[in-house]
């Protein structure tokens, strides 16, 4: 759960910034969902994905796979047992990142394996 003043703006890092970035900032595991008491609430946002170039090269050399296996599997501390069990959820559906990046990985293949790893086979995204 993000608590923001009203006047906050709000940035969701990726998995490619926080490799290319070697951890800082880092990514969020997160899902998006409205709490069943709030019937009448809606989400405003604007989505912008950045990305790196498909043949962009990922160097994992200097960054430590222990740290990148934090990014999928940390669990907050939260004090609503419902939060708490969701989360649980989203890492149980999450590949870990160590899994899905290799040293010298093009964010091509990067995305592909994420995709495969995520929705089975190929890899490749359908244009449905």
């Amino acid at each position: 759960m993000v608590k923001a003043s009203p006047e906050s703006f709000i940035v969701q890092v990726g998995e490619s910034a926080n490799i290319i970035s070697r951890g800082k900032p880092r990514a969020t595991l997160h899902s998006v969902c409205r709490p069943f008491k709030f019937e009448n609430l809606s989400r405003e946002t604007f989505v912008v994905f950045l990305q790196p170039a498909w043949n962009k090269t990922f160097s994992v050399t200097d960054y430590s796979m222990e740290k990148s296996l934090e990014i999928s599997s940390e669990v907050k501390q939260v004090d609503d047992p419902e939060q708490s069990r969701l989360t649980e959820e989203i890492q149980k559906i999450v590949p870990p990142l160590a899994l899905r990046l290799k040293d010298r990985m093009t964010f091509a293949d990067f995305s592909r394996e994420t995709t495969k790893q995520y929705y089975g086979g190929s890899g490749l995204q359908s244009n449905r």
